[in-house]
C-alpha cells in the first residue's frame, strides 16, 4: 500500500466551515458545512486533483488518505 496523502481540516470560526488543504495533493482545497460533508466530498475532488496532476495510476492502485482534524474549544468543569 503507497503512503496516505495527508489532508489537514481545520474548523474556520469566523466562516464557519470545515476547511481542508494538502500538501501532497498539489490545488487541494474544499470546504464544508460540517466535518461529515467535507470527509464526503474529499476522495473525489482528490482523484480529480491527482490525476490532473499527472498521477499515473489506476482504480486497482487507489491512493489512501489520511484526515488529520482540529476543532477548538473550551470545557468548563463543573458548570452544567
Amino acid at each position: 500500500m503507497k503512503s496516505p496523502a495527508v489532508i489537514t481540516a481545520l474548523w474556520d470560526d469566523d466562516a464557519k466551515v470545515w476547511v481542508a488543504t494538502s500538501e501532497d495533493i498539489p490545488g487541494l482545497f474544499a470546504q464544508a458545512d460540517t466535518f461529515e460533508e467535507l470527509v464526503d466530498l474529499l476522495p473525489d475532488l482528490a482523484a480529480d486533483l491527482l490525476s490532473a496532476s499527472g498521477w499515473s495510476g489506476s482504480v486497482h492502485d487507489p491512493v489512501p488518505l489520511e484526515i488529520l482534524a482540529r476543532h477548538h474549544s473550551l470545557a468548563y468543569p463543573g458548570q452544567q
